[in-house]
């Protein structure tokens, strides 16, 4: 084989591999452009706006620390990578709830800013850091602070 054929087939090689690597892009459900992470498809999300518009069920990595003011409210039964970066919620847990979901490297609160939990009512409560409720969530590597105010609460209160 001749020596140009050669190197020719050596670039295009390069550039197949090379184009692999690179991240691809998707449209989430306000028309905001969000990357995607090539090497296993997760959507990346960088703002508590994309993180509240996070579908049911998909795959996703956090590429920032985000501060939530509402929790994600549909029952969440994907992926969520945090790659070790920080959720701070100012109201509520992360999720309302975890459906079969996966929660791996993440950081709720931290121990200069915890989540804050208060409740005084009569009624029965169950609250959360990560999640309100839960069920058959797979979690890994999660690390949760907060602080929890039940005084005058009368009511059977649950903590999760």
């Amino acid at each position: 084989m001749k020596p140009n054929k050669i190197l020719a087939i050596l670039l295009t090689v390069a550039m197949l591999a090379t184009s692999l690597c690179l991240p691809a892009f998707a449209v989430d459900n306000g028309g905001e452009e969000v990357a995607t992470v090539a090497n296993d498809g997760a959507t990346e999300i960088t703002n508590a706006e994309q993180f509240l518009a996070m579908a049911a069920d998909g795959n996703y990595v956090l590429a920032a620390d985000i501060t939530l003011t509402a929790s994600y409210a549909a029952a969440f039964s994907g992926t969520l990578d945090g790659a070790d970066h920080t959720v701070t919620v100012t109201n509520g847990a992360v999720f309302t709830s975890l459906n079969g979901a996966t929660v791996k490297n993440l950081n709720v609160g931290s121990k200069e800013t915890p989540v804050s939990l208060t409740y005084a009512g009569t009624e029965e409560i169950k609250k959360g850091v990560l999640a309100d409720y839960g069920a058959g969530a797979t979690l890994e590597n999660v690390h949760l602070w907060a602080t929890v105010d039940f005084t005058g609460a009368t009511g059977a209160v649950r903590l999760g």
